[in-house]
């Protein structure tokens, strides 16, 4: 596991992007009921929908818990187009909060395993691998923050 010890912004989160689609094909964006979305948010996700799978209603997600409610957990495909988005709308993985943006990009594998774990309004993130060359392809990014657990 490597956990990050400074939000990735700028070029280290465009890499974790790029590295990402190369081992996962999907990513989760979560829309929290109790916090309303603004314009932007609701803009990108206009832009996401074509690359939309499938909506649920969920108490749990990669790192997270509810107690006594949900939210919509929006799982879509990881492709170039997609990926673009994420890049372009946000400046690193904490930016992904509401109301500005819908919370928590996580990415996950072919698998169904979850590859990158992001908690952005608690400012935690860490990618859940045992492959030494997944952790050393990040580790190796100029600029990452991060340390083996």
């Amino acid at each position: 596991m490597l956990f990050f010890d400074a939000e990735p912004i700028g070029n280290v989160y465009g890499e974790i992007i790029d590295t990402a689609s190369s081992i996962c094909n999907q990513f989760i964006l979560v829309e929290r009921h109790s916090i309303s979305l603004n314009d932007n948010a609701i803009k990108v996700l206009k832009e996401l929908n074509p690359f939309l799978l499938e909506k649920r209603e969920q108490q749990e997600w990669l790192g997270t818990e509810l107690f006594g409610d949900t939210a919509t957990v929006n799982y879509y495909s990881l492709n170039e187009k997609s990926k673009h988005i994420l890049k372009t709308h946000a400046k690193g993985l904490y930016s992904w909060v509401q109301p500005n943006l819908t919370e928590d990009l996580s990415f996950i594998k072919d698998s169904g395993e979850a590859w990158l774990i992001n908690i952005a309004h608690e400012y935690c993130s860490y990618i859940d691998s045992d492959d030494d060359d997944e952790l050393m392809r990040i580790k190796s990014i100029s600029g990452i923050n991060a340390r083996y657990v």
